[in-house]
């Protein structure tokens, strides 16, 4: 019918590398980018990808130690009525090394401030997830400026059943504090990952338990496809299912890749409220997420 037709941008962005030698190396970014922060789905979902500016830069000691300083200053939201747009700032510090052949080690800091977080309303941006202490108009109540640390060890066996290549095994963890939030203001998860998908003939299995605390990050944030169900509509929410905040449980994943280009797997979420709504109503949820991946 001649209609005007709507088009959806997964990433736009530019990039400049004015600096790459065997010891240092920059990256300035802008646009809408792919993340520059490397964190857990309990910080952001792996799908955001950010708008704004985000700079990288790299220190290579050796061939087997390096240190890498993340930066970002990203727009929420365009709030044509209001000063105050709501902004994202972020700095991330990770030591990646390589101890042998066999074993690995990461070790991130980072910090985050939003700004603005009173324009950050249900009415000025999609509300989606669910978790944070709103007011009965659905401004946020707290503020958030969290500081994260996580790590990760990986060792890798010569050989394991059905797989091809050397196999490793991951154990890693990641902890969030809020000090801007007086109470419900941390969030962490541990877990534990057998093999990596994604080349033929690999295979994975993963298992992480995962606590978020409601006002320990701002809820759009998170991963989306990790929810549990409210019975009651939160101040300033809807009920039903809703990802976000406020959960605890377990998360499983296997994965199985017969072929480089095609991976198949599936997630298994079990989670449920820390604050159920009502209270000791029956919050819990569980999911199951089937996915086939082809790369071309």
């Amino acid at each position: 019918n001649a209609s005007k037709k709507l088009i959806g941008i997964d990433l736009a962005y530019g990039k400049w590398s004015p600096l790459n030698t065997p010891h240092w190396t920059a990256v300035f970014t802008g646009g809408k980018m792919e993340n520059p922060f490397v964190v857990s789905d309990i910080v952001f979902d792996p799908d955001y990808t950010p708008e704004g500016l985000g700079e990288q830069f790299g220190y290579n000691f050796n061939d087997k130690h390096s240190l890498k300083l993340n930066l970002g200053q990203f727009v929420m939201d365009e709030l044509a009525a209001k000063s105050e747009d709501p902004f994202l700032l972020g700095a991330q510090l990770r030591w990646e090394a390589l101890w042998s052949p066999k074993l690995s080690t990461s070790l991130g800091l980072s910090s985050y401030l939003i700004s603005g977080t009173e324009n950050l309303t249900t009415a000025n941006v999609p509300d989606v997830n669910r978790g944070n202490t709103r007011t009965a108009s659905g401004a946020l109540v707290n503020d958030f400026n969290p500081v994260v640390v996580d790590a990760a060890a990986t060792y890798n066996l010569d050989s394991a059943p059905f797989y091809t290549g050397a196999f490793p095994i991951r154990v890693a963890g990641t902890y969030l504090h809020n000090p801007a939030a007086p109470r419900k203001n941390t969030a962490y998860e541990a877990g534990l990952t057998f093999g990596k998908a994604g080349k033929r003939h690999t295979w994975e299995v993963g298992y992480r338990y995962k606590t978020v605390e409601a006002d320990s990050w701002y809820e759009e944030l998170l991963d989306s496809d990790t929810g549990a169900f409210y019975q009651k509509a939160p101040t300033g929410g809807k009920s039903g299912y809703g990802p976000g905040t406020n959960l605890r449980g377990h998360w499983v994943r296997a994965a199985w890749s017969p072929y480089d280009a095609l991976t198949f797997s599936a997630t298994y979420y079990l989670f449920k409220l820390i604050d159920e709504v009502p209270a000791r109503s029956d919050s819990q949820a569980q999911r199951v997420q089937v996915d086939a991946t082809w790369k071309f």
